[in-house]
């Protein structure tokens, strides 16, 4: 990326995250409460939230202890508001956040300064990597959902980058999207869905039964949800988080991480479609959280048995002798 291009991407998570927290969103698993703020993202509630990114994380952690044992320090690349960074200081390590937006970083430190249990350290820096060679070497680069923001071109500069930071035993984890994870299949169900719940009050939209009057108008509906569920937005937001999100993906990723590094595996994402599916349900007490249950056991059980894919693949890979 040019300079210009890291500025647009700062300014643009500086503006999300600044609105999310004049909305009093914590960004902790352990602290977060229900925030009107969110409409239909896992966000609004912190039972969506473990369901649609604790799974995650877990499953980056136990693939972390299993390939990287003696791991101690660890940087966050692209930290953002912290979620992440602060549960990996949770379990011990001592870790690094960095990110190029202001906001995010100052909204981390603010997490990070009323959170609780934290067994290892956590320090934060905003910025470019390469504007903070005093930040040494690190056992292992923590990456989730940013590297989808360059190109596969541009990756030959920034890896480079990582690789320097990084101990002679290191490695790096990290999870991004894949190409095209659904068809008009898999949005056939979630139409169903949308619209059974819409039907009975438990759906975010109460007018989505007209989408169900005619066979033409069913059809342009499963496209707007395949449309939504690729670009992780629907037609009333804006696509994309930033001005550069969905540069790439997984497969345009995976032949410049193994340029870098030795692939030691490439693992599913434990979820697939309750990220675009838990944050629009509504009810009274806990029917939403048990509508949530019913989803997230349905996807688990469609993804472990092949009946749908994932959203997002994780690579785990060790730091390449051969750049020594």
């Amino acid at each position: 990326m040019e300079k210009s291009d890291y500025i647009d991407e700062a300014q643009a998570f500086d503006e999300k995250n600044k609105a999310r927290r004049e909305a009093k969103f914590i960004p902790d698993f352990a602290l977060a409460q229900h925030c009107e703020y969110f409409y239909q993202s896992p966000y609004r509630d912190s039972y969506f939230m473990k369901i649609a990114y604790y799974t995650q994380f877990q499953t980056m952690l136990e693939l972390i202890k299993r390939h990287f044992p003696e791991c101690r320090t660890i940087l966050d690349f692209g930290c953002g508001h912290g979620l992440y960074t602060l549960e990996l200081a949770r379990q011990g390590y001592a870790v690094t956040g960095i990110d190029i937006s202001a906001e995010s970083v100052a909204y981390a430190q603010e997490t990070r300064d009323r959170a609780e249990a934290i067994a290892g350290s956590l320090d934060y820096y905003a910025g470019l990597l390469d504007e903070y060679s005093e930040l040494g070497e690190f056992d292992l680069i923590f990456i989730r959902g940013v590297l989808h923001h360059f190109s596969a071109e541009e990756l030959n500069s920034l890896l480079p980058l990582l690789v320097s930071r990084l101990s002679p035993r290191g490695g790096v984890i990290c999870s991004e999207p894949v190409k095209i994870p659904y068809t008009e299949r898999e949005m056939c169900l979630i139409g169903l869905l949308r619209g059974l719940l819409s039907v009975t009050g438990n759906w975010y939209q109460d007018d989505l039964y007209d989408n169900f009057r005619s066979e033409p108008a069913f059809a342009d509906y499963i496209q707007e949800l395949l449309c939504e569920h690729i670009n992780h937005a629907d037609k009333t937001e804006i696509a994309g988080q930033s001005p550069h999100d969905n540069s790439s993906n997984f497969e345009d990723l995976l032949p410049e991480l193994n340029t870098w590094f030795s692939c030691l595996q490439i693992e599913e994402c434990p979820n697939s479609l309750v990220v675009r599916n838990l944050g629009g349900l509504r009810g009274e007490g806990e029917v939403p959280q048990q509508l949530a249950d019913v989803i997230s056991m349905v996807d688990k059980y469609c993804l472990q048995n092949n009946l749908i894919k994932d959203c997002a693949k994780i690579y785990v890979g060790e730091r390449s002798g051969k750049y020594e």
